[in-house]
């Protein structure tokens, strides 16, 4: 039997509570419980900006954080035994970086602890017109709960990683201020026949909660993000008349609802 088959004969964590973990920021504390759903990162904050994960949990994690480029995967990692063992540590290696650097990248996370991680840019070499764009990964690899001895084949275990990937947007100094709610009031929309375009003019990145043509919910699919200065198109029923739009804001929730006749 492969060392890989013994790994998979028991798991720690169920695939099904995998999503318990990271916990609802707007409902009962519990789980991994997380500042916010997204992090922005002001250019006038020179000496770095923080961000708290609180474990609401009666369980030992090792918690890894790094900020990743948009859209990148990372490298798992698994334990065995009483070691913890990266997987394609060459391929961590050369993983694309970043400027930023998270402090600890990583440390023990025990039960009811608060930490608090710095997150630093260290080189700046990003657009200074418009917002930049990447991931704050948090990856908790749970502990083993009791050592394996050697030679216990029958009994090894695999202990799954739970990661959960953040926007993290870093806001150049000097943007012209907006809030949502005036990021929101900037999109402009037009139709072609069947083809809904909207068009974000500002200088920040938009995520939509949800778009509706003449009251019936937008298939927003991957499109639910515009960068600064882009277009997206979507398709519609031909003849559509009204277009409504609601958008996320740095806090997670959505704005109010505004809506423009298409022409």
């Amino acid at each position: 039997m492969s060392r890989f088959q013994r790994w998979c004969g028991i798991f720690l964590f169920s695939l099904a509570g995998m999503t318990d973990v990271w916990a609802n920021t707007h409902s009962e504390p519990e789980g991994i419980v997380l500042d916010n759903t997204r992090v922005i990162y002001p250019g006038s904050a020179k000496a770095g900006i923080t961000f708290s994960v609180t474990n609401r949990t009666p369980y030992v994690y090792l918690l890894q954080s790094r900020v990743l480029p948009w859209g990148s995967s990372e490298p798992g990692m698994t334990t065995s035994g009483d070691e913890r063992q990266p997987v394609a540590a060459a391929e961590a290696e050369r993983s694309p970086s970043t400027p930023f650097i998270v402090l600890p990248p990583l440390a023990r996370f025990a039960p009811e602890e608060k930490m608090t991680l710095r997150i630093r840019l260290i080189k700046n070499s990003l657009p200074t017109d418009r917002e930049s764009i990447f991931s704050l990964s948090l990856k908790a690899i749970p502990s083993q709960h009791k050592p394996l001895s050697e030679g216990s084949e029958g009994s090894s275990q695999m202990v799954l990683a739970l990661q959960n990937n953040l926007k993290l947007f870093y806001r150049p100094e000097g943007l012209t201020e907006m809030s949502a709610e005036q990021r929101s009031a900037a999109l402009r929309f037009s139709l072609q026949g069947t083809q809904l375009t909207m068009n974000n003019p500002t200088p920040y990145y938009v995520t939509l909660g949800n778009v509706s043509v003449d009251g019936g919910q937008l298939e927003l699919g991957q499109q639910r993000m515009l960068a600064p200065f882009t277009t997206a198109s979507y398709r519609v029923v031909k003849g559509a008349t009204t277009v409504g739009w609601r958008l996320i804001n740095d806090r997670g929730e959505q704005t109010p609802e505004l809506t423009q006749p298409l022409r």
